[in-house]
């Protein structure tokens, strides 16, 4: 008799032979609205598009079905998601519900290219982006600064994930305050378009006035245009103005991902500091922009003035050892390690029980790629439902588990999936 059983893996995602938990997949485009007040529901959608080839944002972007009709809705309840098909982009967008009033750290785990925006209030169009996959510390990253939110409000938060393989997924996480570790997201509700408000004619004026007031075209040689919103052709949450001002390509996706300047903020980050992304020392007192936002003081400003982030949280600080979903800390610059977790099987493939007594050992299988199984790891013990793999390369793992009885029948191997060993 073989032995069915279930498979869990480190990121979080719940890995079953046939099934994936949690979810729920409708067949249409968007879905109706739904019901979401200022109480978390627990659930939210993830938008997918089908046939989006390159694992690249800006293909998606240029979707002729993006971003107002998905090949599917996929519910889920709490800010992960696993692809399970090929080419494929998502986007999920929700409102998150701080339980406490303080200052938040965001970090997203991702297997390609993916964002994280987080917005400054229930409004889509405050957000701003914290996180940008691939990053230089590779499929992890963590914001450079702390978002201060308030407990009795919703924020809207936006994730979006562009892959070429179905075993594609990202995870989203935050420090609660008082908790000082890494949690998953749960408080959040279904966005709701019809909640926004529509820009009207004095804010569009007033931007245009502005925009003659302060923008320095004919000083840059450009093109005077003060439409709203500015042109972003690359979907990099940069002006293509700004990109052009400082030498950048409006049509790479990518160069705002670049430290050109080696002071610790990307393009990107220069532009939202309003910082240079060719000065290390924007505000020239000596002290590098990356690490005046480190220091949670103003880049720009003389001397140390404040700015509302505070000093980012160590990246060495422990997590939540309750929680076997977290990524363990890597022992050393040079080693990592990953956490394979496991239920213990309580029924064979016939439906009859399997007793603890019955179980003999598990075996973890893994490799650089799907096909490459090539190492394995017996755990001796049917009482185990965890082990860690060390001594590892940084990088993508591909894992399957295998359990086996007192009398040396075996279960079917679970699916490959995906663990980054860091």
């Amino acid at each position: 008799m073989g032995v069915h059983m279930k498979f869990f893996q480190q990121i979080g995602l719940v890995l079953l032979l046939a099934t994936l938990a949690g979810c729920a997949t409708t067949d249409s485009g968007a879905l109706p609205p739904t019901a979401s007040g200022h109480e978390p529901t627990g659930k939210a959608q993830a938008e997918v598009w089908e046939n989006i080839s390159g694992g690249q944002l800006p293909t998606l972007y240029s979707a002729p079905d993006y971003p107002d009709a998905p090949t599917r809705n996929v519910e889920i309840s709490r800010l992960e998601y696993k692809a399970a098909i090929a080419n494929h982009g998502v986007r999920v967008r929700a409102y998150i519900y701080p339980p406490e009033d303080g200052e938040y750290l965001f970090k997203l785990y991702g297997t390609k290219t993916a964002e994280l925006w987080v917005s400054k209030s229930e409004l889509s169009n405050d957000k701003v982006k914290l996180v940008q996959l691939p990053s230089p510390e590779g499929s992890t990253a963590e914001a450079k600064w702390k978002v201060k939110l308030e407990a009795e409000k919703r924020y809207y938060i936006e994730i979006l994930q562009s892959g070429t393989t179905k075993y594609e997924s990202f995870t989203a996480r935050w420090i609660i305050p008082s908790k000082g570790y890494w949690t998953k997201i749960n408080e959040i509700s279904p966005y709701v378009p019809e909640l926004e408000p529509e820009l009207d004619e004095e804010f569009i004026a007033a931007y245009k006035m502005g925009y003659q007031e302060g923008y320095g075209d004919s000083a840059e040689g450009l093109d005077f245009d003060d439409d709203y919103p500015p042109m972003d052709t690359d979907g990099d949450g940069v002006p293509d103005k700004w990109e052009l001002m400082f030498g950048y390509d409006p049509n790479d996706y990518y160069d705002m991902g670049y430290d050109d300047d080696q002071d610790g903020l990307t393009g990107y980050e220069e532009y939202s500091f309003g910082t240079s992304p060719l000065n290390a020392d924007s505000n020239g007192d000596g002290k590098l922009d990356g690490q005046h936002v480190a220091d949670g003081t103003d880049p720009t400003a003389g001397g140390d003035s404040p700015i509302l982030p505070t000093d980012p949280v160590d990246p060495t600080e422990p997590v939540d050892p309750t929680d076997p979903t977290e990524p363990v800390d890597p022992p050393s610059e040079e080693e990592a390690s990953m956490l394979v977790s496991w239920v213990t099987p309580t029924t064979r493939i016939d439906g009859s029980d399997l007793r603890p007594d019955e179980i003999k050992e598990f075996v973890i299988r893994y490799g650089t790629s799907e096909d490459t199984l090539t190492n394995d790891v017996t755990v001796p013990d049917p009482a185990a439902t965890s082990h860690t793999i060390k001594e590892l390369t940084p990088g993508t793992y591909y894992i399957s588990i295998t359990v086996y009885d007192i009398e040396g029948n075996s279960s079917v191997a679970s699916n490959v999936k995906m663990l980054q060993a860091e």
